[in-house]
């Protein structure tokens, strides 16, 4: 790709009323390459945001300084993800999608990461997943956080979300909503952000939805959360306390090497799982688990 313009447009998004900025040369076009940021664009250029994200598509990539420890190496919907800590508490992330190097560096706050694409097939696809780690991470220090769910909304403005390790089937339990609930829609199907907004805990849609297109710029107050484990019966297990902050954490993102990024989680976490209604759901891919989980949402707890 040959690039006929170095000159930086920034563009801004606002995703959980936390706006940022990608700053890309001109030969970069990133509505093109980031559509379902749509519904996200800020059309308020004197808003200033939160943080800002620089990309570049020199292809060339920055090695680990000596000291660098690596403090993540793993293989998911992302791609192949290395990461490293620098001795002065800077973050280097490799990220290799279909063989092809991509490239991360940022602050220990994430106030400022600078991204660099190879050019390429598969820019889109690198640029969004990278710009999802840097949003999962700079808001850890606002107050928020991304949260790997599946969410359905009702026509009273009232969210749920449904937490799990991959395959337990929470795509399937929000669809079991839709089907036999009445009014519920889907707000997002892999990645929407919790923040508390007053004392109020409240889910925001985001850009990333995993398999399903869902961007809904949209917000509304949690009126639940359930943990699914498969089961042979359907059963639902409050937990509050310590059990509510250890159901939600394996769910949350955060660098947890990091003790600034962990530390701001966990606070965060805390007053969650001491407002929040959470439980476990142990059940079957049915509509009974749905009923009997909108059920304990909407009657045994206090919303």
């Amino acid at each position: 790709m040959t690039l006929l313009s170095m000159s930086p447009t920034s563009h801004r998004y606002t995703v959980a009323s936390l706006t940022f900025a990608l700053t890309a040369p001109d030969s970069i076009c990133v509505p093109k390459l980031l559509p379902s940021y749509a519904p996200f664009a800020s059309g308020d250029p004197t808003e200033t945001p939160a943080f800002s994200i620089a990309v570049t598509t020199t292809g060339e990539h920055p090695s680990p300084e000596a000291g660098s420890r690596i403090i993540n190496d793993t293989t998911n919907d992302l791609g192949h993800v290395t990461l490293w800590l620098t001795p002065g508490g800077h973050y280097l992330f490799h990220l290799f999608t279909a063989g092809t190097l991509h490239s991360m560096t940022a602050d220990p706050q994430f106030s400022s990461p600078r991204i660099s694409l190879t050019p390429g097939r598969d820019m889109s696809y690198a640029l969004n997943s990278l710009v999802r780690i840097a949003f999962s991470q700079a808001i850890l220090t606002r107050g928020g956080i991304s949260i790997h769910a599946s969410s359905v909304i009702d026509t009273n403005g009232c969210a749920y979300l449904f937490l799990g390790a991959s395959g337990t089937g929470k795509s399937t339990h929000s669809r079991l909503w839709i089907e036999n609930i009445s009014g519920i829609t889907l707000l997002n199907d892999d990645n929407p952000i919790i923040r508390l907004i007053g004392d109020r805990p409240t889910v925001f849609g985001s850009p990333w939805s995993g398999k399903t297109p869902c961007y809904r710029s949209i917000s509304a107050h949690i009126g639940g959360i359930a943990r699914i484990e498969r089961a042979t019966a359907n059963a639902i297990t409050p937990r509050t306390g310590p059990q509510a902050f250890i159901a939600l954490l394996p769910s949350c993102s955060a660098i947890k090497a990091s003790p600034l990024l962990f530390q701001s989680l966990c606070t965060t976490l805390s007053r969650l799982a001491d407002t929040l209604p959470v439980a476990t759901l142990h059940c079957l891919p049915d509509s009974g688990a749905a009923l009997l989980c909108h059920k304990h949402f909407n009657t045994e707890c206090r919303i």
